[in-house]
């Protein structure tokens, strides 16, 4: 071992040595602010003081790599003509964060013969067996890994049990918390208050998308008719409304990641206190079967808007094709000189050429087939269509069991592979000398180790999604509520229900309708929507 690996730190560190400071941030200047401020402690006690700054500013050690940085390349460089003595940083994290670049750095410095020191721990940053120093960094990373999934994990349970993690309440509602003194002990109540104004937004936000409003469109008319003026209503924000179930009385947590909406098997729910949901949890499943069911349909907003009620569901029972949805404007010699024309609206197939009227259609789909659709639905196949759909729960319940299981073996298997590499990794830690080949062999297998815990946990979430699908399913099963909420159906039985809303329930309900050119129908229905 050579002088400069003997050094201690009382021999580095002495006045009249040129010492400068490097520093990196990657948010806020107090970071900095509180890194010299150590520094500067530090360096009081050995009666020196910075003879330089190097300061990396709003850089993240992990997305800017190591020669990108450059005030510590200027420290490089001007080391290499040796423009001072010793570097000092508060922590060798300010440096890298990775194994490879605190392995260049160090034997950098080390053929320069310049120390660096670590002010937070007042260590030589290039003293000690390197391996020592690398393995140290390196769970450092994992370390970090871990607290994060340890995070997300107590984030979950607390979701689960209903507790509200901070932050500003949905739209409609103040998070408020009393504190009081009773007697000595000090209580603590946290509820949710209505803000009536903001819910009547919400409500008509709900009723707008029911019936065939899209995002923008809802946006649009929530602002002209000044519902309030305080919010900057944007499709976005509709969109995180809609798609919050907060509204019908559940927390949830990863909803959203990068501003895209997850899947909801990924979603993690739990029941607040203390707080009155807007509407039941029934009728909001319904609002996202019809959100689903327009994303995986790619139907416009417009569509719901159109006088044609069956365009884009009436097929021709003898070609199976969609028949088109025309408007036939008369006009020509025999309307010249009219006020007003008459404008006829048509379904037609051309390949059979086959015409039909869409009034005379949509009287007959409403009086004569719909009412008994509704009935079948509701009352006396009630219990036929129940026991179909519970049916098909349990075999997706029981898929998704054996996903799980096959998830379970997956973990096992990831779990006696990590065990393998800490063995494997302790064995060379344990050697007293590790020449550089060996130090590089142990690298790759750590960088080995973190990727097959990224692994671990990555199948840990699925495994945890799959739960939760299988617990909800169980739930519908338990509570037995498979059909849409009475009120709506019961609702497109009117004469007078609004044209829109019932369209946007026939576009989520029926399959398919095929006509036959004497006019009757054959409907096919979306059962898995019911």
């Amino acid at each position: 071992m050579n002088k400069y690996d003997q050094a201690r730190l009382e021999d580095v560190v002495q006045p009249g040595k040129r010492i400068v400071f490097y520093a990196r941030y990657s948010t806020e200047k107090q970071e900095y602010d509180m890194q010299k401020h150590s520094v500067e402690t530090f360096l009081q006690r050995y009666g020196c003081e910075i003879y330089k700054e190097y300061v990396d500013r709003a850089t993240s050690a992990i997305k800017v790599p190591f020669e990108k940085r450059e005030d510590l390349q200027n420290l490089i460089r001007d080391a290499e003509k040796g423009k001072f003595d010793v570097v000092i940083t508060y922590k060798n994290d300010r440096i890298a964060r990775r194994i490879e670049e605190h392995q260049l750095f160090r034997e950098k410095m080390r053929a320069l013969n310049i120390h660096v020191v670590v002010s937070s721990s007042s260590e030589l940053y290039t003293v000690g067996e390197v391996v020592s120093q690398a393995v140290k960094d390196g769970l450092t990373r994992i370390e970090a890994a871990l607290i994060q999934d340890r995070t997300k994990d107590t984030f979950r349970s607390k979701t689960k049990r209903g507790t509200w993690l901070g932050g500003k309440a949905p739209y409609g509602y103040t998070y408020r918390v009393i504190e009081e003194n009773d007697g000595g002990r000090k209580t603590r109540k946290e509820y949710f208050k209505d803000e009536e104004n903001q819910q009547e937004a919400v409500m008509e936000i709900f009723r707008l998308f029911e019936i065939g409003y899209g995002f923008q469109q809802i946006a649009n008319e929530i602002h002209s008719r000044k519902l309030d003026e305080n919010m900057k209503w944007t499709k976005e924000k509709i969109r995180y409304i809609i798609t919050n179930p907060f509204y019908c009385g559940f927390i949830s947590m990863n909803r959203y990641e990068n501003g895209v909406l997850n899947d909801k098997s990924q979603w993690v729910e739990g029941t607040p206190k203390n707080m009155t949901p807007l509407f039941k949890r029934e009728y909001w499943e319904y609002i996202m079967k019809l959100f689903e069911e327009r994303k995986k349909r790619k139907v416009h907003s417009r569509d719901y808007s159109t006088p044609f009620l069956l365009r884009g569901i009436l097929n021709c029972d003898q070609c199976k094709e969609l028949m088109l949805a025309k408007n036939q404007q008369s006009g020509g010699e025999k309307y010249k000189g009219k006020k007003k024309k008459e404008q006829r609206r048509i379904y037609e197939c051309k390949k059979c050429d086959f015409k039909l009227q869409a009034n005379m259609i949509h009287e007959r789909f409403r009086k004569d087939y719909l009412p008994y659709v509704l009935e079948q639905v509701t009352q006396r196949k009630k219990e036929q269509v129940e026991f179909a759909i519970e049916e098909r729960l349990k075999k997706e319940m029981q898929s998704l069991k054996g996903s799980k299981k096959k998830l379970d073996e997956e973990i096992a298997k990831l779990n006696q592979q990590i065990e393998a590499l800490n063995v494997e990794m302790k064995s060379y830690y344990d050697k007293e000398t590790i020449d550089k080949k060996v130090l590089e062999f142990m690298s790759i297998i750590m960088s080995h180790r973190t990727n097959k815990i990224h692994e671990l946990h990555t199948v840990k979430d699925k495994k945890v999604g799959i739960q939760e699908q299988i617990d909800r399913i169980a739930k519908t099963m338990q509570q037995k509520k498979y059909l849409p909420p009475q009120h709506l159906i019961h609702e497109f039985a009117k004469e007078n229900v609004d044209t829109q809303k019932l369209r946007a329930f026939l576009l989520q309900f029926f399959k398919c309708i095929h006509v036959a050119r004497d006019g009757n129908l054959v409907l096919s229905i979306n059962e898995y929507l019911m």
